[in-house]
């Protein structure tokens, strides 16, 4: 925020978070119409950010899970409906996994056990996929 206040040179910026902890690219599809402002205004840039959640290995995590090609497409949607309505969009694509972290954080926190020893339903090869896709859809969108 404060970098775009900066950049703002003290003007007025407002900021908002429609994330939500495990959302995938499903997710932001079904409610991005619901959560972009709507007006006359457009406004200034919004970040989209998916892929992390949808590169999880189906075979481990398939309720999770969103195919490749099927991710490409949600995001190629999500940054249509966002252009629309937005001067600048920019893409993230998902951070790369760590797994010690994620092994000793995350997986014992949701599965009450340490993960050792356990498939992880994340891995960087799937995440760098992933990441790839979100650079393609970028390409794609002018971008």
């Amino acid at each position: 925020q404060w970098l775009l206040w900066r950049g703002c040179r003290g003007g007025s910026i407002s900021v908002s978070n429609c994330g939500c902890c495990g959302d995938t690219s499903r997710d932001g599809l079904a409610k991005v119409k619901s959560v972009l402002p709507h007006g006359a205004s457009s406004p200034l840039l919004a970040v989209v950010w998916f892929g992390a959640n949808d590169s999880v290995d189906s075979r481990i995590n398939s309720w999770q899970h969103v195919p490749l090609q099927r991710f490409k497409a949600n995001l190629a949607m999500i940054v249509k409906v966002v252009k629309a309505r937005f001067q600048h969009v920019i893409l993230l694509s998902p951070p790369p996994v760590h797994l010690p972290t994620y092994r000793a954080v995350f997986w014992a926190i949701h599965h009450g056990e340490s993960g050792d020893g356990q498939a992880m339903d994340r891995s960087m090869a799937l995440t760098k996929a992933y990441a790839q896709a979100v650079g393609e859809v970028a390409e794609g969108a002018g971008g």
